[in-house]
């Protein structure tokens, strides 16, 4: 560096204006110390600086200098930055988007194998990280366009300085109490970058996947009586190999039916039986019945010694357990016409089918119904459960008369009235007919009958003694003997001098009577109604008796698994997020807006804004840059501005000189104490 000093000529005066407009060559000048000052020429000129009539001018040359000219700062917004954070919010918007239709393209979709299952998890485990990632970039930068707002308006400690770069990398940053007074913006904003990976937790976890049953459509079987095999019994004779017979006495054995898991619901129409004690004419009847069967030495438990007859209750006396009659039986059931009718029962007259049930201390009537009925069905393990679950009793069902032919087998044919005849030769016969008349042949075949116990026992193999010769009824097999009319008879009680133990003896007869259950609703009149639903509910299970109804929707037990999207988490994270988000760029846009320029935090940047001498008096041994920074005093507040009286001293020699003020009229902007920073204002001029 040289010193100038030029003695000012005599009478001339120093026109300071003129100095302010001195530029300066880009070229150097080139000064020889120890010539003489003819030999002071500059590289474009021969001439000396010096003429005659001026004084004495000294030059004391030191080095050659090159003084380039100084820039003002450029004041505008450069659209990298805002254009970056706008991209990344938007790109989070766009990708939460992309996962909420992406899991609601695979919902309710089947999963398929292992690995097909783990890629929609996978997929929405990136897109969830992306969302959060492109959030927390515009977010972040966010934050760094505000710091330098909050650095210009608001004097910070240096430790304070250092947190407020640190919040979106050190969480315990958020923790300052300068920050919290001065700068709770700043704060909320690096609150929120940290706070965006929660957004990222449940969006993938709402796509789960569920086991769902197999549902298809079939046609489900529904009664059709015009069905020529209803018809197969109008002469009245009982088949015990027909269709509608094997299907009544299968249900009353509750075997089991084979088949796929599956379920399903059904409403049909068909035939039941509404029973109730008799009423004063019916109960007349039975008493006439009772008589006859006195004389016959067959007593009722309440009548043994009523003295109606000359009949004597005693050793050998028939014990009335159970007893079926009725007139609308097939023909070579029990106790119907031609099967042991007792004769008060031929002579009464029964217009409409019905069946009478006497016990040992009870007596039935059942009329025949027309009913609705509305049915589950399903196989578990191949094992059929049906549940009634109601059944509505419609009234009566119509008879009509139809002429049949002497010969059975021949085929039916139905006339232009719908009446349905069977073709013979050998003349016709009339009877009073309905198609629901197979269901009271098939309850017959199964009520029709008599139990009635005496006194003759047998030791079986075991030695244990049971009734032999006691009755002719398919009751026996079924789960009625388990009623309480029959199970728990006061026959069953009474002492005998034949049988040493009657009780026992009625037991290893009857094993079913100890099993109450067997009865679902323990009254013989309700347990008579559910096998008369029953039956009903099984002419379903034969194709001869069906046909296929419409298409109904069945559920299976199988299950396939698939995918079931619940966005309420989704919606909920990404929206709280793109919220926060939102409002963190909006700070940003506002932080720009009123900065005037697009603030950087890079290296280069930190180098631009520390150029001011005074920083080093009190940052100490730290040229380093190692952590933790060896500062001299943590209280000094730096701000960030122009810098106020900025100066410059030099010193001519070792042992000191003097010291020269320049007033720069463009001021410098650094980062500075607080009371040497003023205000920075946008627009201004500054270098």
């Amino acid at each position: 560096m040289a010193e100038i000093s030029r003695c000012k000529p005599a009478g001339e005066t120093i026109d300071y204006q003129e100095l302010d407009n001195i530029t300066f060559n880009p070229e150097f000048v080139t000064i020889l110390a120890g010539h003489d000052q003819k030999d002071f020429t500059t590289l474009s000129s021969n001439k000396p600086l010096n003429d005659e009539n001026s004084t004495e001018i000294s030059y004391i040359t030191i080095q050659s200098t090159e003084i380039p000219l100084h820039r003002s700062v450029s004041w505008e917004i450069h659209w990298k930055e805002p254009f970056f954070i706008a991209c990344m919010l938007f790109a989070g918007l766009i990708l939460s988007l992309a996962h909420h239709f992406y899991y609601m393209s695979l919902s309710d979709k089947r999963t398929g194998d292992e690995i097909k299952q783990a890629w929609p998890t996978r997929i929405g485990t990136g897109l969830a990280f992306l969302v959060t990632s492109c959030l927390k970039a515009a977010t972040t930068a966010s934050l760094g366009q505000y710091i330098w707002k909050v650095m210009k308006r608001q004097p910070l400690t240096m430790k304070s300085l250092d947190r407020l770069f640190a919040l979106s990398t050190d969480p315990l940053a958020l923790f300052s109490v300068e920050l919290l007074k001065g700068a709770k913006l700043a704060l909320l904003l690096g609150a929120i970058t940290w706070l965006l990976g929660l957004a990222s937790v449940a969006p993938p976890a709402s796509l789960t996947i569920i086991a769902k049953n197999i549902s298809q459509e079939v046609h489900l079987p529904v009664l059709d009586f015009s069905k020529p095999i209803w018809n197969d019994s109008m002469s009245g004779d009982w088949n015990a190999v027909s269709v509608t017979n094997t299907i009544a006495i299968n249900t009353a054995s509750n075997i089991n039916v084979s088949g796929s898991e599956w379920s399903y619901s059904l409403q049909f129409y068909g035939p039941s039986l509404q029973c109730n004690e008799p009423n004063i004419t019916q109960k007349a009847l039975f008493d006439n019945i009772t008589r006859y069967y006195e004389q016959d030495n067959i007593f009722t438990y309440d009548d043994r010694h009523d003295n109606q007859t000359n009949a004597t209750y005693g050793q050998g006396s028939g014990k009335l357990l159970y007893a079926s009659w009725s007139t609308w039986y097939a023909s070579g059931t029990p106790n119907t016409n031609h099967g042991n009718l007792p004769p008060p029962f031929q002579r009464a007259e029964f217009k409409y089918p019905q069946l009478w049930v006497q016990t040992s201390t009870s007596e039935i009537v059942c009329i025949a119904v027309n009913a609705s009925f509305h049915i589950g069905v399903s196989y578990i393990d191949g094992v059929q459960h049906v549940t009634q679950q109601s059944m509505e009793i419609i009234g009566d069902y119509n008879l009509y008369y139809a002429d049949i032919g002497e010969i059975q087998g021949n085929p039916t044919v139905t006339d232009s009235n719908g009446v349905t005849t069977t073709s013979a030769t050998g003349g016709s016969a009339v009877i009073v007919w309905n198609e629901y008349l197979p269901h009271m042949y098939s309850l017959g075949g199964i009520l029709g009958g008599n139990i009635t116990l005496r006194d003759n026992i047998h030791d079986n193999s075991e030695s244990v003694q049971q009734y032999v010769g006691y009755g002719d009824s398919n009751i026996l097999g079924t789960g009625l003997m388990a009623c309480d009319e029959i199970a728990n008879s006061p026959f069953k009680y009474e002492k005998s001098s034949v049988i040493r133990n009657v009780s026992a003896t009625f037991t290893n007869t009857f094993s079913s009577t100890t099993q109450p259950w067997l009865c679902r609703n323990r009254t013989l009149a309700r347990g008579i109604e559910d096998l008369a639903n029953n039956i009903t509910i099984s002419f379903l299970s034969s194709p001869y008796l069906t046909s296929d109804g419409d298409l109904q929707n069945i559920v299976t037990s199988n299950t396939n698994n698939y995918f079931v999207y619940d966005p309420l988490w989704l919606a909920i994270s990404y929206g709280l997020a793109l919220f926060f988000s939102a409002i963190a760029v909006t700070i940003g846009a506002y932080a720009i807006n009123s900065n005037g320029v697009v603030h950087s935090n890079s290296f280069s940047a930190i180098v631009a804004t520390t150029q001011n001498p005074e920083l080093g008096e009190f940052l100490g041994r730290s040229s380093l840059g190692a952590d933790p920074m060896k500062i001299n005093s943590h209280s000094r507040r730096l701000k960030f501005g122009p810098i106020l009286n900025q100066t410059t001293t030099d010193n001519l020699d070792a042992g000191g000189g003097e010291s020269g003020m320049i007033d720069e009229k463009i001021p410098h902007i650094a980062f500075g104490l607080e009371q040497n920073i003023g205000e920075l204002r946008k627009r201004k001029l500054y270098i």
